[in-house]
């Protein structure tokens, strides 16, 4: 990769990790679709995100944490199944163009319908035990095998079902999106792929975007806009996934 692909990707990272951030995700949909017009390899592709969202998460789970959001009654059923289910979707290698395809459907109609509907209400219900178990188990296998973490799902779905405000779905994806990148790499490592050396560089610009996005996210930002803001990440990500699988 060259220096000037380099830098670029780099400020275009800044952006993504600020954003994404903003709303308690890691940014690996971002990552992925931004690395995938490098021309690099899956199997350079998928550590490099996993590795950058496993940082961003974790910048995310503090804060957020920090601002009394998180609900350890609505995180521990998903979050349970979804840890083996990442580390098995991580040895799970389908072509780049059905998976790309797939998730940036999935994000296209999550940020249609977050943009259509009204500001969402106080949680009325909480998803039963089984709810929990599935829903966990189909997003860690997709977040291990797509190496987008599963929380730019998730955050949409807790918010749809009256699950969870905004804050505290943002507050439950940060943590979520943390374990199931970290389960998905204990799987690259154990195929033994290696990040190339310039990734650093790149964790320099998500850990820049992250510290900001998250801090005003989890303290400043009201939830009207948090929800606003998921929308436009969300299409984005989608439409740069969708992109990315077209011929140019």
């Amino acid at each position: 990769m060259s220096g000037e692909v380099l830098i670029l990707l780099a400020a275009a990272m800044v952006t993504v990790a600020f954003l994404y951030s903003s709303v308690g995700q890691a940014g690996a949909s971002g990552y992925v679709a931004l690395l995938s017009f490098t021309q690099l390899a899956p199997t350079q592709i998928k550590p490099i995100a996993l590795a950058l969202n496993i940082s961003v998460a974790t910048i995310s789970t503090i804060q957020f944490a920090r601002s009394g959001a998180f609900s350890w009654r609505l995180f521990l059923p998903l979050a349970a199944p979804a840890i083996p289910a990442a580390y098995l979707g991580g040895f799970f290698h389908a072509p780049a163009p059905v998976f790309n395809g797939l998730l940036g459907t999935v994000l296209i109609i999550s940020a249609v319908l977050l943009m259509l509907k009204p500001t969402a209400q106080p949680p009325d219900r909480a998803p039963s035990l089984p709810t929990s178990v599935i829903t966990g188990t189909c997003l860690g296998l997709l977040a291990g095998a797509t190496a987008t973490g599963g929380g730019v799902i998730l955050t949409p779905i807790l918010i749809f079902r009256h699950w969870a405000v905004p804050r505290t779905a943002a507050a439950t994806s940060a943590p979520f999106i943390l374990i199931t990148s970290s389960a998905a790499m204990l799987a690259a490592i154990r195929e033994e792929w290696r990040l190339p050396t310039y990734t650093w560089i790149l964790w320099v610009a998500v850990m820049v975007g992250a510290l900001g996005g998250s801090f005003l996210g989890s303290r400043v930002l009201p939830q009207a806009t948090i929800r606003q803001i998921l929308a436009i990440v969300v299409f984005i990500a989608g439409g740069k996934l969708l992109a990315s699988i077209v011929p140019w």
